[in-house]
């Protein structure tokens, strides 16, 4: 007789452990498939496929791209493909798109605003904005880790933006990044500091990635 109270709680203990199991179970599912619609619904409502590439909409009225929002999506994507639900081809897209729009031949900054303009899209500006630069340097060494036996060589494109990030960001006597190439040639503007440039978990990354002392500075 007593060991029917002790197999009736071994069998609840069984029974309340498996509630558990499925209960995370269910938990993280439901996480993941939060995290697919998010992303598909952002992808839905912001990528705009081009013959250029792709790039993230940030107009209402007017489609707009700006290099922001390029490395915005760059990184999202890289993000969402390790996680399972993006993939190559997605990235590929917004990164045809940023050499696309690169300021010239040598230089891998992306020119930072794109629009309709006089019937034909173009960009109005041919400068950067240092932070989206930053985001889409960091996005090309995740998606070299990613796809490391892709035909585009995203580590040596990281390399090359974060080289020209130095050479055309960079103020040295503040030991500051400026906000733009335009402000690095401007005596008052390039003592401006903006906080989406400061970055330090992408700086350890970039140093990791690139052996620079720059970076770690």
């Amino acid at each position: 007789m007593k060991q029917k109270p002790l197999l009736l709680w071994g069998v609840a203990i069984l029974l309340l452990a498996s509630y558990v199991a499925i209960l995370f179970r269910t938990i993280a599912d439901n996480e993941h498939n939060i995290q697919v619609e998010i992303y598909q619904n952002w992808k839905d409502h912001y990528i705009v496929s081009t013959k250029e590439g792709a790039f993230v909409n940030t107009g209402t009225t007017k489609q707009t791209a700006l290099s922001e929002a390029q490395g915005y999506g760059m990184v999202i994507t890289t993000l969402a493909a390790e996680k399972g639900f993006a993939t190559q081809d997605d990235f590929n897209a917004l990164y045809t798109y940023y050499t696309h729009y690169q300021i010239g031949k040598g230089n891998h900054l992306m020119q930072w605003r794109q629009s309709q303009t006089k019937n034909k899209w173009q960009s109005d500006s041919l400068h950067n904005a240092t932070d989206g630069d930053l985001d889409i340097a960091y996005s090309l060494i995740k998606a070299s880790k990613l796809w490391p036996k892709s035909k585009h060589d995203y580590a040596d494109a990281a390399r090359n933006l974060l080289a020209d990030i130095k050479q055309y960001n960079y103020n040295a006597t503040t030991g500051f990044l400026t906000v733009g190439d335009w402000a690095t040639v401007d005596q008052k503007a390039s003592t401006i500091l903006r906080p989406s440039d400061i970055m330090p978990a992408y700086f350890s990354d970039f140093y990791h990635f690139t052996k620079d002392p720059f970076w770690d500075e």
